[in-house]
């Protein structure tokens, strides 16, 4: 009866033994479930970490604002500039109104005028002098005049039977008075003051605005009491046509 009543309690005890592993087993699995429970709950706090961000976030804007307005403040240099530009076109236009009378047109002739000046002519020696003094200027179409003087020197006086004459040579752009370009004493273009001076009158017209050129061979004659001097002179000249 003992041995019967022992082998149903030691089954008893063995099958307690293997509910007690059992409930370890089911124990396990859950401390390994809570694990990854509060595994999962430490990352779920992280989001409270990223308020940083936020913060970082709104001090990156300062620099831009701080950039800003610079760009505003150079830009606002051009305005000034053209401001001034516009001041000094403003007072170009008063000045200019003011000068109406002083217009370019009525500078317009100024830029006519000659830009050379005229060439004289003069040629000496121990008996006399000669030289020609052409005008400022002559308008074109206009006759023009030009004297040739003969001035004698010391002892020696104008020769009044001599037949003073210039020769003068084609000249472009003048067309000479006498038409083979001849001056005289024969076609009175000669004359004398007082015993030492004999003058000769050259006249032509400046065709068109330049210079006009005069060249010729000039004979002319000189006397003393002992004796008269016959001489000739290449005379040229330039005056300016306008």
């Amino acid at each position: 009866m003992r041995s019967r009543l022992l082998f149903p309690s030691g089954l008893l005890a063995l099958a307690a033994l293997v509910l007690i592993h059992c409930d370890k087993k089911s124990e396990a699995p859950v401390a390994e479930k809570a694990a990854p429970q509060a595994a999962s709950a430490s990352p779920a706090a992280a989001p409270p970490a990223a308020p940083p961000s936020p913060s970082t976030a709104q001090q990156e804007p300062a620099p831009t604002a701080a950039v800003t307005p610079a760009p505003s403040a150079s830009g606002a240099l051009p305005a000034k500039t053209e401001k001034a530009g516009l001041a000094k076109l403003d007072v170009g236009k008063g000045d200019k109104d003011k000068n109406v009378p002083a217009t370019a047109g009525s500078a317009a002739p100024a830029t006519a005028a000659p830009t050379a000046p005229p060439v004289r002519f003069q040629h000496s020696t121990a008996l006399y002098t000669l030289d020609a003094s052409p005008p400022a200027s002559c308008k074109a179409g206009a006759a023009c005049e030009v004297v040739v003087r003969l001035e004698a020197k010391g002892a020696y006086h104008i020769n009044k039977e001599y037949p003073y004459k210039l020769k003068a040579q084609p000249s472009d752009g003048v067309a000479f008075a006498n038409t083979d370009g001849t001056f005289s004493k024969a076609s009175g273009d000669f004359s004398q003051q007082g015993e030492s001076v004999g003058l000769l009158k050259v006249r032509f017209t400046g065709q068109a605005p330049g210079q006009a050129k005069v060249r010729g061979v000039y004979k002319f004659s000189v006397c003393s009491e002992s004796d008269c001097k016959l001489d000739q002179a290449e005379v040229a000249f330039e005056t300016p046509i306008r």
